[in-house]
């Protein structure tokens, strides 16, 4: 397997040739790699028009941005205001409650009290109204009997009455007048 390659070099071109071929092939690869560059380097240069026009918007925004972030602050600062007066107003309303609390126990030991003092009193009531109806009902008894008594006494004295009337009248019917 040996090769011939002085054939080759009898019938080739010159070295010149061969040299100029070399770099012509290479001429047409760099013009790829150049249009591949060019293509880089188009990429490149709309990167850096992006990157611009992003930088110049930035800059734009700033002030939005720092007005925005003084408003937030600002917003920040009133809402703790507020927060903190409203832990304020819920202490109060927690010493209220407290207060409250204590007001409706004293107020329900009042109510039991009162209750209790109700009930003795309405138990004592019953008491002396039970007794002065047992009074009354004796009292009347003998106010009726009395009643019963001065009523036979009435009749009676009518009835002696009437007696000496008639007496009075028989003794003056004989006493003749003269």
């Amino acid at each position: 397997m040996v090769e011939n390659r002085t054939e080759e070099t009898n019938g080739a071109r010159s070295f010149e040739d061969r040299v100029f071929a070399r770099v012509d092939a290479m001429d047409r690869r760099f013009d790829g790699v150049d249009a591949r560059f060019d293509r880089v380097d188009a990429r490149f240069d709309a990167l850096e028009n992006r990157v611009e026009k992003l930088e110049s918007r930035q800059y734009d925004t700033k002030p939005i941005w720092e007005q925005a972030l003084a408003a937030i602050a600002e917003t920040n600062q009133r809402l703790d205001e507020t927060n903190s007066r409203l832990d304020q107003t819920n202490s109060r309303l927690d010493q209220t409650n407290s207060r409250l609390d204590e007001t409706n126990k004293r107020l329900d030991e009042t109510n039991e009290k009162m209750d209790r003092g109700f009930e003795l009193l309405r138990n004592e009531i019953k008491t002396e109204f039970t007794a002065v109806r047992h009074e009354m009902e004796h009292s009347l008894r003998g106010v009726d009997r009395k009643i019963d008594v001065l009523n036979q006494n009435i009749f009676n004295f009518q009835v002696d009455h009437r007696y000496i009337d008639r007496r009075l009248a028989e003794l003056e019917s004989q006493i003749k007048p003269t």
